[in-house]
């Protein structure tokens, strides 16, 4: 699959900033309000995804969730759909059982309209 460039920018700044400081954050609702809390770090041109390390409530991931390139991709442009509500939860979770994290990623690193604050 080919992306486009923002997709591409935008996966790079995460991967840069996550290189430089791995972080918690909050995964988010369709209505915008928060979720549940994860830790997000890059390992080379991966996010790996775990529990989060001081905030809560945190997620009861079991084990690391590793977020690719090709992942992120096929989600990013469903990101608007899904907060303007054109496309469901469901329809989201067929692409990616990740999506909650990959939104998460995006919300938080985005400068867009859509970024929740």
């Amino acid at each position: 699959m080919q992306s486009d460039s923002r997709t591409e920018s935008l996966w790079r700044t995460i991967i840069s900033e996550l290189t430089v400081a791995p972080q918690d954050m909050q995964t988010i609702l369709q209505d915008g309000s928060g979720g549940i809390w994860i830790h997000a770090s890059a390992d080379g041109d991966t996010v790996i995804i775990n529990r989060a390390k001081s905030s809560t409530p945190s997620s009861q991931l079991m084990y690391p969730r590793i977020i690719t390139r090709s992942e992120f991709a096929k989600l990013h442009p469903l990101f608007s759909q899904w907060r303007n509500g054109e496309i469901s939860r469901v329809k989201i979770t067929q692409v990616s059982q990740n999506s909650s994290y990959i939104f998460a990623l995006i919300n938080r690193f985005s400068n867009s309209d859509t970024e929740i604050k």
